[in-house]
């Protein structure tokens, strides 16, 4: 039974991160119908929607069931505010960043997030075990690999991605100051106040897409907003109770190398050979920097994900 619960729960988080990992390619579709803004506001307000509704499902399972059910408290909205700040910028700059950059090095670069964590946990006094010191440098290795050209360039998108990483490593370390919260109510939070400042914004900017633009994008809004931000987040939350934090780690993180291939097979991408080498070894130092012991998942259980 219980190695029929761990099949289980790696299958439901390799999928998770297959469709994380498309995402990317999606995203990187949007920029040609719609600005970043207007997208990045449409998909968190379809996310936003797709999770309360799931929120308010999944709370009506469990009245029937009798199973405890933590409210919308003061910490989830609090936490959703400051959280859902930081997910605005972090995504808003990442879709600016896929106007210039490929998926796949999207993907790689995104996933630096993880080794930014233990170098803000050390300015923030928290210790940094000996692992997390050599994910560092590895991680300027491989990005430097990847993004710096002949002439010790650095193309705008990667260096706007690689913005982007560091607030989600931000987004990780504050939202391990809020434990008394039910996951997908805070995400719902984050998702929310996100999207309220991004149709704000969107408004101001005078960046409202037409409905033909918004009907020539739908199948990137649907597939971030429901599939990569509600139905893969809920999958994560799902097989993270069925397999052992490591192995669950370990499948989440393949969503970098699932976006480069989607990139390379879907939109034709190509890599020179010193990228590809860049990405095997941003993949190693993302792998290392997992092994940090205060990383939100291996602490709480739990890791809020977005269209990385």
């Amino acid at each position: 039974m219980e190695k029929n619960r761990s099949v289980l729960g790696t299958f439901v988080l390799l999928i998770a991160s297959i469709i994380w990992g498309t995402a990317f390619v999606f995203q990187r579709v949007a920029v040609r119908y719609m600005t970043s803004i207007a997208y990045g506001a449409i998909r968190l307000s379809i996310g936003a929607v797709f999770l309360i509704i799931t929120i308010l499902i999944i709370d009506l399972v469990k009245k029937k069931l009798h199973k405890d059910i933590i409210p919308f408290n003061k910490e989830t909205i609090f936490g959703g505010l400051i959280l859902g700040v930081c997910i605005f910028f972090a995504t808003t700059t990442q879709q600016i960043g896929l106007e210039t950059t490929s998926a796949g090095k999207s993907g790689f670069i995104t996933a630096l997030y993880v080794a930014f964590v233990p170098l803000i946990g050390l300015l923030c006094k928290k210790k940094t075990p000996i692992v997390g010191w050599f994910a560092i440098p590895i991680a300027l290795l491989g990005f430097a690999m990847m993004s710096i050209k002949e002439d010790f360039t650095i193309a705008i998108g990667d260096a706007l991605t690689l913005c982007a990483a560091l607030i989600f490593a931000c987004q990780i370390l504050l939202l391990d100051t809020f434990r008394s919260v039910d996951p997908l109510k805070i995400t719902f939070m984050e998702f929310f106040v996100a999207s309220i400042i991004g149709l704000i914004w969107m408004g101001a900017s005078h960046e409202v897409p037409t409905p033909q633009q918004v009907v020539d994008c739908i199948w990137p809004l649907l597939y971030v907003g429901i599939l990569s931000s509600g139905v893969a987040y809920s999958f994560q939350v799902i097989g993270q109770r069925m397999v052992a934090p490591a192995l669950a780690t370990l499948l989440m993180s393949l969503e970098a190398i699932f976006a480069f291939l989607a990139g390379g097979i879907i939109l034709h991408e190509t890599h020179s050979a010193i990228e590809g080498i860049g990405a095997i070894i941003v993949f190693i130092a993302v792998i290392l920097a997992e092994q940090t012991p205060y990383h939100i998942f291996l602490e709480n259980n739990f890791r809020i994900k977005m269209a990385k």
